[in-house]
């Protein structure tokens, strides 16, 4: 069972109950407890997934922890593989309270090693401050974003969650972008129309010719999620260097009107941490 004609939802958490024959799908049982995405939808009771796309729950989480974890924590995960990011570096993470936001702060202060400065609003300082963010920047303080401006190029990497090209949502990269220390990188999860197309030229020029298309010093990526990279989120939790993922919202599969809600919720950009469906 679903909403409407298709199956919504990527992220999941579950057991196994049927195997396929594809050899990714050999490390797998049925009865096994796995975590990943799943490509044709995961709102519902069942989910299919591509067996590259999946691998054991890590021990230490329940189901509805795991079910939390993969879109966001691998986006933020890829981001930082992506730039290089270091030991020792200085990182700003904007929309730090977000989904992706949280695991930019956590995998750069606690994986990476990394110093790691959070944007987010009033309300989400002490909650960022909480997660292990080096510091926090009042997005609706002028003072405080003139002051964060003052300090001039002083981050390696920018990780932005913000940005797009929805009227909605502002566009941070124009100012944020003078941050940048020299070779710096400025990394996003969305942004304008032109980008996109960049992004996805790059996925044909990069392999065939190992020209990137991507402007200088800038990036926008989509998530490219292997069974490697969830084995490597999961033991970031099983060793206890991650701990659990802030949950907003656990809504039950049976109740469309909660469902509905869940997803307004969702679409208000206001969300701190993630929401969960359960069947």
């Amino acid at each position: 069972r679903h909403i409407g004609k298709h199956v919504v939802g990527y992220d999941f958490a579950g057991s196994v109950v049927s195997v396929g024959s594809d050899p990714s799908c050999r490390k797998f049982k049925v009865g096994e407890y796995v975590y990943g995405m799943a490509a044709t939808g995961s709102i519902a009771e069942y989910a299919r997934a591509q067996c590259s796309m999946i691998a054991h729950k890590p021990k230490s989480l329940d189901f509805k922890q795991a079910a939390s974890l993969p879109v966001v924590a691998l986006t933020s995960l890829e981001a930082y593989m992506k730039t290089g990011l270091k030991k020792g570096d200085n990182v700003l993470v904007i929309g730090a309270s977000g989904g992706c936001g949280i695991y930019g702060i956590t995998l750069a202060e606690k994986v990476f090693k990394a110093k790691a400065t959070g944007i987010c609003s009033t309300k989400n300082v002490d909650f960022v401050k909480s997660i292990g963010a080096s510091a926090v920047v009042d997005y609706k303080s002028e003072s405080a974003m003139k002051e964060l401006s003052k300090k001039g190029r002083q981050f390696d990497v920018i990780y932005d969650t913000v940005s797009s090209f929805d009227p909605v949502d502002p566009d941070y990269e124009p100012s944020m972008a003078q941050l940048l220390r020299e070779n710096g990188k400025y990394i996003a999860i969305n942004g304008w129309f032109s980008d996109w197309t960049r992004c996805l030229l790059s996925k044909i020029t990069v392999p065939l010719f190992a020209f990137d298309v991507n402007r200088p010093n800038y990036e926008l990526f989509l998530l490219d999620a292997t069974t490697e990279m969830l084995e490597t989120l999961a033991s970031y939790f099983d060793s206890k260097t991650l701990t659990k993922t802030p949950i907003a919202t656990v809504i039950n599969l049976d109740r469309n009107e909660s469902l509905w809600s869940g997803f307004e919720q969702m679409q208000s950009r206001r969300t701190v941490g993630k929401i969960v469906v359960e069947p």
